[in-house]
């Protein structure tokens, strides 16, 4: 066992490359050459960092899974985000400033442009989602986009279930 006061270093390597040194308030790892790698070398072991969960006591805000190869990210210790091998998988809401998806979207749910879905109603077992003149219309499994110009009834262009356009 060492006791290190406050404020004093414990360096290593030739030219005091690690330094590992609490100042009273904070505790820090500085690293001033190469990476600073952290390493678990247990087979099927995992790295986690941890700190303090707003209630007293501690939970995981990070898990690199050794036996998965996955990483896990939380919110006061509600998994968020977790890597894949096809990908990523998140719970709860995406937020972002643009989003670009190349191939294939399946998406369960309403889809929302601009901010709101200007009306949503089901008449005669048709469900009808629409944004200004744009809608989508599904009647059993047969969708339908329907494409008309804002303030007019007159449809612009249309897409059936079997690929059809009109």
């Amino acid at each position: 066992k060492a006791d290190i006061n406050d404020n004093v270093k414990a360096r290593f390597g030739t030219g005091d490359d690690l330094e590992i040194y609490h100042d009273g308030t904070d505790s820090y790892v500085d690293n001033t050459t190469g990476d600073l790698i952290l390493r678990s070398t247990g087979d099927d072991e995992d790295v986690l960092i941890q700190t303090d969960d707003s209630s007293g006591g501690t939970t995981t805000y990070v898990l690199c899974d050794g036996s998965t190869g996955e990483v896990d990210l939380y919110h006061y210790g509600s998994k968020k985000l977790n890597t894949k091998t096809d990908g990523i998988d998140v719970t709860g809401e995406v937020q972002c400033d643009s989003l670009d998806v190349d191939g294939a979207a399946d998406i369960t749910g309403n889809i929302v442009c601009g901010n709101t879905i200007n009306s949503s109603s089901t008449v005669g077992g048709t469900t009808i989602y629409s944004v200004g003149g744009i809608y989508a219309a599904y009647t059993g499994s047969n969708p339908v986009f329907v494409a008309k110009q804002n303030g007019s009834s007159a449809t612009k262009a249309e897409i059936k279930a079997d690929g059809s356009a009109t």
